[in-house]
Formats: C-alpha cells, structure tokens, sequence
C-alpha cells in the first residue's frame, strides 16, 4: 500500500504540499489563456487536488522498477510513460471541469481557451509526475533500510543467541565430564564429599539454566553462578585451588550478558589450579566513574605455556561484549610475572549506585 495512504495522518500534509502547485498552475493558465485570476484559481486548486490522487500511482510504477535492480533506460521509458499517461488523464479532467465551470460561471467563453490551456496542463502534469515519483523513490528506500535496519537488529539477536548456545555448548560437556568421574571416584571413598559435589554441581546447573535463557543478568547473579562453579571445582581440586573475592559495593545490580563470568573462571582454573602446584583465582569488581572493572587472574609457572588468548571461551566472550555494549565495553588479556590477567571494562547501567 502507498506509505502516504498508509501512515496515520500522512494525506494531509501530502495535500498541503499541492496547494503552492495550484498556485502555479493558475499563474500559467491566466498567462497561456488571458483567464481573469479568480477563474484560473477556481480550474486550478481542484486540478491539482485531482492530480495529487492520480500522482499517487506513481508509488507502484516506483516498486515495479526499483533503480536497484532496474535497467535504468526501461525504467526511464516506464516512468516517462507513466507521465504521459497520467497528463492525458488529467487533461481529460480538464476537459470535465472547464465545461462544468463555464456552467456554473459568467465563463462562456472558457471552453473555446481549451487550446490554450492543454500543453501547459500536460507539460505540467509531466514534470508534477516525475517529481512525484522521485518523492516515491525516497519514501521506498527509507522503508528497505528500515527493514534492512529491521534485520540487521534480528540478526544481531540471532548471533547473541548463537554465541550463548555456542558457549554453553563448549562450557558444560568437559566440566560434566570431569564433575561426574570426580563424584565417581568419591563414592568409594569419601561417599560425604561425593553428596556434597552432587548438591553443588545440580545447584550451578539449576542456574546456568535459569540464567542463560535471559537476554541480561545482574552481576551479582553472574558472581554467584561463578562462585557456584568454584565451589564444585573446590571439591575436586581440594586444597590446590583456593579463590579470592574482592567486590566493590555497589555494582551488584548491574546488568550484564548472561555467563558472562563462567568461561573466564574456567579458564583460570584450567591454567591455575589444575597445575601440579595449585594457585588462586583472584576476581576482583571494581567500581569506576561510570564504569565496572571486572579482574580475573590465576598464576601460571615461568616457562609455562601462557593461555591461549585465541580460545573459544575468550573469543566468544568478547565478541558477547561488543554485541551488548558495542564500542562501550572492552575485553584484554594480558601475560605479566607469574600469573595471567583478563580485564573487563563495562559501562555501568543508568541509575545504577
């Protein structure tokens, strides 16, 4: 449908931008046809109220040769035609009114100012039709980047989706795995620790369920999905995995991504605990003006081969930042002395204290 029909209120000032095109026309008529100015108004403003109406064809010869994918040449003849076509029309809408005026008015001799009146009328209508349709050609793109606009913002959803999915994909396999062999082996003997790994493990998992079907979190769910899981690694690392916390007041009602947290302690884990020596995991929550500054860092051994930094879990968490703060939030990882460092910087939500 025609977006002058279509958008609520948008006939009228469509209307109102005739009425200087009226004026024109009655200027050219009292010039071509020596019409007395009252009587070249009363032809022109319904003239050009009628023209407005037959214009608005102008809005399908438009999405029948998009300049896109039209051969400009054919689009040029059918729009030329189209003017043509739509000129004699209203011509013949000339015709109709002269004869209606000339009754109805001292204008006896109007009918005979025919001659005079028709190239103006049809030039006229010409031009009025190709800007018409110009005017319908803008309106048209506006409307295809709306949509590309449309779905570019669904296809950003879609990416977000499948990023999570992805992460979860990558995260729960392994840690399950490794959970479920360490529940395993407690049974047989420390069957206490085992019930304890149990409850941890089905408590982190009731969790990144509930969480990872929500587009944002609160950071103060993402710390305590994250302790969660340092929980169940605690059981079976022992006392070769310790963890220390250091959160600012005041950010706990942040929003973030969900599972935002989890990779990065798993990989702090992976590259701190798990060697033969143990280490700590440090998180520390930093409150900046405007901004939270997020700290995971574990030791690693000189010599040792430094994480990855181009691991699934790192890339995809950074890319889940760039797609919900875009260009506001940012993620480093960095090698320094003796330990691995990620760093996260987020823009704090408004009305967040």
């Amino acid at each position: 449908m025609n977006p002058i029909l279509h958008r609520r209120g948008g006939l009228w000032p469509y209307l109102a931008l005739w009425v200087p095109f009226g004026g024109i026309l009655a200027l050219l008529l009292a010039a071509s046809a020596d019409l007395a100015p009252s009587t070249a108004l009363l032809v022109s403003l319904p003239m050009a109220a009628v023209y407005a109406f037959l214009c608005l064809s102008s809005w399908y010869v438009c999405k029948a040769t998009p300049p896109r994918a039209a051969n400009y040449g054919r689009m040029a003849l059918t729009l030329l035609t189209a003017a043509a076509i739509a000129s004699c029309l209203w011509v013949l809408a000339l015709g109709t009114l002269v004869n209606f005026v000339s009754i109805v008015k001292d204008a006896a001799g109007l009918p005979e100012r025919m001659p005079q009146m028709v190239p103006v009328v049809f030039s006229l209508g010409v031009l009025l039709y190709l800007l018409s349709a110009a005017l319908h050609y803008v309106l048209l793109m506006l409307d295809e980047a709306a949509k590309a606009e449309l779905e570019k913002a669904k296809a950003r959803e879609l990416a977000r989706e499948a990023e999570l999915t992805a992460l979860k994909a990558q995260v729960n396999p392994h840690f399950l795995f490794n959970s479920l062999n360490s529940i395993s082996s407690l049974t047989s003997h420390d069957p206490a620790k085992a019930r304890e790994m149990c409850t941890l493990l089905a408590d982190y998992l009731r969790k990144t369920l509930g969480l990872s079907e929500r587009r944002s979190v609160r950071l103060s769910e993402e710390i305590s999905l994250a302790q969660n899981y340092l929980a169940v690694e605690k059981v079976r690392f022992g006392e070769r995995l310790r963890f220390a916390g250091e959160i600012d007041p005041g950010v706990e009602d942040c929003e973030v991504p969900p599972l935002l947290l989890q990779p990065l302690v798993e990989n702090a884990i992976k590259h701190g605990a798990s060697a033969a020596s143990g280490g700590e995991v440090k998180l520390r929550v930093k409150k900046r003006p405007g901004e939270i500054e997020i700290r995971i860092e574990n030791p690693f051994e000189e010599g040792e081969e430094a994480p990855p930094g181009t691991g699934l879990g790192l890339r995809l968490v950074a890319q889940r930042i760039r797609s919900f703060y875009g260009a506001r939030g940012r993620m480093t990882h960095q090698v320094e002395p003796g330990r691995f460092l990620v760093e996260l910087s987020l823009p704090m939500a408004e009305g967040t204290h």
